[in-house]
């Protein structure tokens, strides 16, 4: 799932973080990087934990049985972002109709997903068995979104999801933190989706707003034009 925060435009990445031994630099290193400090002698090479993130990605995951896929899109998103998200509208043009009750009541809002791809899995094998074929899911992506203050909840996710770290980066960085290039395409496409809906959303109410005004306003307006335009006439002309 994209989760973008509107009042901040920026969207939400999850890093998936191990810890590795990382080796403290001895004298000669230091030396040469000018971090060497003579008051503190001989040192030995040793190592320290350090956590690093090993993937970036946006939320994403398997339905479970009995839930709809957009109902699997917004609990992975709760799971692994650790944000309660919820569906974000959108003004986007697809081909599909409406059915007769639909067309009195739509308002051209959205909240369908707007993009698909495919993950494959490969075969697995156990004692020279293939016990799986592999194969591939249909991944339906879908645009959420989070209030400007939202609560961050720790421990949602799955055993092996506890290592999830969660960040809300502007587009741009978002767009480059990703380490899969599929999705970096589908967060484009999202994000240009939700700008094409703000202007949209713009002029949409700008000409709601002119089409409201009263009519007596209109004329009033009219006549003023009207009295601009001929006041100070001389050359009677009318």
């Amino acid at each position: 799932m994209v989760i973008i925060q509107p009042s901040t435009e920026k969207v939400v990445v999850v890093d998936e973080m191990i810890t590795i031994d990382a080796e403290v630099e001895d004298d000669a290193s230091a030396r040469a990087k000018g971090k060497w400090n003579a008051n503190v002698g001989t040192k030995k090479r040793e190592t320290q934990p350090k956590t690093v993130s090993v993937a970036c990605f946006l939320p994403r995951g398997r339905k479970d049985r009995g839930e709809s896929v957009q109902q699997a899109a917004f609990r992975e998103a709760f799971e692994e972002s650790g944000y309660e998200v919820s569906p974000l509208p959108l003004y986007v043009y697809n081909r599909q109709t409406l059915s007769p009750h639909q067309r009195e009541a739509d308002t051209g809002l959205s909240e369908e997903a707007i993009y698909l791809t495919t993950q494959r899995w490969d075969p697995r094998y156990r004692d020279g068995k293939c016990i799986d074929k592999g194969g591939q899911y249909f991944v339906s992506w879908f645009v959420g979104q989070i209030p400007e203050n939202p609560i961050h909840h720790t421990g949602v996710g799955m055993p092996d999801e506890q290592n999830y770290v969660s960040r809300l980066l502007p587009f741009e960085e978002a767009l480059n933190a990703l380490s899969d290039p599929l999705q970096r395409c589908v967060l484009d496409y999202a994000w240009q989706a939700y700008r094409n809906h703000l202007h949209y959303d713009r002029e949409l109410k700008k000409l709601e707003a002119e089409l409201a005004q009263p009519e007596a306003e209109v004329g009033a307006e009219a006549g003023t034009r009207v009295d601009i335009r001929h006041e100070g006439n001389t050359s009677g002309e009318q």
